[in-house]
């Protein structure tokens, strides 16, 4: 959990609540060094208090507004991975490797 990532999540002016409550959801989950996370659809929605679908149409919102980025990993048998922009992170290519949290 990020706390950093969560106060800039907060302190941003999304017009749309969905697509707000998208972003904290995952800045919620993101490395508070580089941002990265992997939540599943199902969790963001349950905590944004909306349906998978929102989800579905609120990250590219928050993907073209520059406030994430999206990794696709199906070839891995995962589905996506996300990484929060939030200032001060380290950039993930020159993060250090870490073992996924389970």
């Amino acid at each position: 959990m990020s706390i950093q990532a969560v106060a800039w999540a907060l302190s941003l002016n999304i017009p749309d609540p969905f697509a707000k409550l998208v972003l904290v959801s995952l800045s919620n989950h993101a490395d508070n060094e580089t941002g990265h996370c992997w939540p599943t659809q199902g969790l963001i929605a349950k905590e944004a208090s909306c349906n998978r679908r929102t989800v579905m149409r609120k990250v590219p919102y928050l993907l073209e507004a520059g406030y994430i980025r999206v990794f696709n990993h199906r070839s891995q048998g995962r589905a996506l991975d996300y990484q929060v922009l939030f200032p001060g992170r380290i950039p993930l290519a020159n993060a250090p490797l870490r073992k996924k949290r389970r």
